[in-house]
């Protein structure tokens, strides 16, 4: 059984909690002190005896890389405490960074990469979550998916060639999402999907010699919507290290 990450997130009390959870900041949060709509609100889980260990900031908030300087991330990481940071793996159509298999443009991730160096001088141990980069109905490239949404083999290589990109900067990846809000992306990324998309990343990664990171999801943006993590309990899958989902109070229910 996965444990569970806070994204915004209460967690469903039907899942056990376990050693690993998660809280993850927007820019939106941290450099605005306005209660507005644009802010992500962290929660924390009301279950007795659960605690947040892990804090990421999150680099794939509008302009996060590009003011990721010195200051700031000494700030966050010395002054603030964060141990994480969460990043984009890109495919849209407004950066096609995978244009065909074993093919990544480095430039569309330099902003990234770039702040992910800084701040592994600044904190060695600092774990790096990477996550699909939402673009509604084009967020994933062609290659990938066809009417029915992603190919699983197909899209376990444009994982495994981002996982091999990052590996090469020096950055190995530690936690992966392979899907971002299933109901604002055409990947249709449901349990069955997920459990093959995840099988031949495992078979991937260790033909290529690579570390399998953990699998952070499903991800969705309510929690609970079409009963995904029953249904993947329902098929006996264990592709997810980490369960999770987004919940902005207030935009979300925590139901369907």
């Amino acid at each position: 059984m996965p444990s569970n990450s806070m994204r915004n997130t209460i967690t469903p009390k039907s899942l056990p909690l376990l050693p690993l959870n998660i809280g993850l900041v927007s820019i939106f949060s941290l450099l605005s002190h306005a209660q507005t709509n644009k802010q992500e609100i962290l929660i924390s889980p009301s279950q007795k005896g659960t605690k947040l260990d892990h804090f990421f900031f999150d680099l794939k908030s509008p302009g996060a890389p590009k003011k990721f300087n010195k200051p700031w991330a000494q700030k966050l990481l010395i002054e603030y405490k964060f141990n994480g940071l969460r990043t984009s793996i890109y495919g849209t159509n407004i950066k096609p960074s995978h244009p065909k298999a074993g093919v990544v443009i480095k430039q569309h991730y330099a902003q990234e990469t770039k702040a992910l160096k800084l701040a592994k001088s600044l904190n060695p141990k600092v774990l790096i979550f990477a996550s699909k980069k939402l673009k509604g109905p084009e967020s994933f490239p062609s290659w990938v998916k066809d009417k029915n949404g992603v190919i699983p083999k197909q899209y376990a290589i444009l994982l495994v060639d981002y996982l091999a990109f990052m590996k090469s900067e020096g950055l190995p990846v530690d936690i992966l999402g392979i899907d971002n809000e299933r109901s604002f992306n055409e990947g249709n990324i449901m349990p069955h999907t997920h459990r093959e998309i995840v099988k031949e990343l495992r078979i991937l990664t260790k033909s290529r010699k690579l570390t399998m990171p953990k699998i952070i999801g499903h991800e969705d943006y309510t929690m609970g919507r079409n009963d995904w993590m029953n249904k993947y309990k329902e098929i006996g899958a264990d592709t997810l290290d980490i369960f999770g989902g987004h919940y902005y109070p207030h935009a979300r229910r925590l139901t369907a």
